[in-house]
């Protein structure tokens, strides 16, 4: 492989490499990922010492279309986050406000839809409900480590919860008004 071609790999997998590595993947882990990709372009493994001009090619287009799909999928997720301040913001509230929405939020059990006359529409909820009860543990993730998909169902949530002027009391508790206190008036003005 001339020294030329040689600098186009590297610099391809540097790029790649770099991605990686800001997503918290292990440097052992991102080197062995670089054979792994070789085998998705080529069929094959092999050194990148051997490869002939078309498989140079054809690895150095594949470390490119997965750094443009790791840009695009960050891009817009930062948009995605974006958009939850600027909501927030709006609504007077902090990004915590959006963590805790994201927080009730349950990604992994999405409610199983029942069709008009599904017989089996029971069993299928109440099979869904003793997965929800027996997931006891539930972790929960900051909003800029959420899919695109997800961070667009927080969008929702809390666009509803914008629309209808209330705030989601069991997010946040401590966030109700100092001056709501019990057998006290609200001046509406």
């Amino acid at each position: 492989m001339k020294a030329s071609v040689e600098g186009a790999y590297f610099f391809a997998w540097g790029q790649l490499r770099k991605l990686m590595r800001s997503h918290g993947v292990p440097p052992a882990e991102c080197d062995a990922m670089r054979h792994e990709v070789h085998v998705e372009a080529l069929g094959y493994d092999k050194s990148h010492l051997k490869f002939t001009k078309d498989e140079t090619d054809d690895v150095i287009d594949r470390f490119r279309q997965l750094s443009g799909a790791i840009r695009e999928t960050d891009y817009k997720r930062g948009r995605r986050i974006y958009v939850i301040r600027q909501i927030c913001a709006s609504m007077g509230k902090g990004e915590e406000y959006a963590q805790g929405v994201a927080d009730q939020m349950d990604f992994d059990h999405e409610r199983p839809r029942r069709a008009r006359g599904q017989m089996d529409g029971e069993f299928e909820m109440a099979k869904w409900e003793a997965e929800l009860q027996r997931d006891t543990a539930t972790h929960h993730r900051p909003v800029e480590e959420l899919s695109p998909v997800e961070l667009d169902k927080v969008i929702v949530a809390l666009r509803e919860y914008q629309d209808r002027g209330v705030l989601h009391e069991p997010v946040l508790a401590g966030y109700r008004e100092q001056s709501e206190q019990p057998g006290e008036e609200k001046d509406p003005f």
